[in-house]
């Protein structure tokens, strides 16, 4: 996997569903695609309102937010950018993800379903167990977010995503 790109970002607001979830005994990796499946099925994340850039279907975000050590557990929130200021509708949730610098991954090529959801485990795990220690960087305490746009549509061949990972100030 290549080092990533740092950008800075303005601030995000978005709309989507959440999910309490822990890495003990692999229950998000479990729990994170049910979920998926469910939200996409429900065709929920195409009907919220103000969203951004309603025109691009494809573009969805896995925020991981509110994470604890001491039991692994976080909340992964599965939405789409929205226009600043909106409210959410009810059974809805909103999270803001905050302006800043970030560390941008783009994932290896998947060619399958099972060989796509490796491949988002793999770049979480190349960024914050291989390049954020040897990058003299620090992670800030915001939510990262898997970036899922056209090149993550499970009609294609060959499927990429993106890690957004929030960086301290150099």
């Amino acid at each position: 996997m290549q080092d990533p790109r740092i950008v800075h970002s303005p601030a995000r607001l978005l709309h989507g569903r959440n999910l309490q979830t822990s890495m003990r005994d692999g229950r998000s990796q479990i729990e994170v695609p049910a979920a998926w499946q469910r939200v996409l099925g429900e065709r929920l994340l195409e009907n919220l309102p103000k969203r951004r850039e309603p025109q691009r279907l494809s573009v969805a975000y896995g925020a991981v937010w509110d994470f604890r050590p001491d039991d692994l557990s976080f909340n992964y929130l599965m939405g789409v950018e929205v226009l600043p200021g909106s409210a959410p509708q009810p059974g809805i949730s909103a999270l803001l993800l905050p302006e800043g610098e970030y560390a941008v991954f783009c994932s290896r090529v998947a060619r399958s379903e099972a060989e796509f959801h490796a491949v988002i485990g793999e770049c979480w795990a190349f960024a914050l167990d291989d390049w954020l220690p040897r990058s003299g960087r620090r992670q800030r305490h915001a939510p990262s977010f898997e970036y899922y746009d056209e090149r993550a549509e499970p009609a294609l061949a060959e499927r990429v995503i993106e890690l957004w990972l929030p960086l301290a100030a150099a």
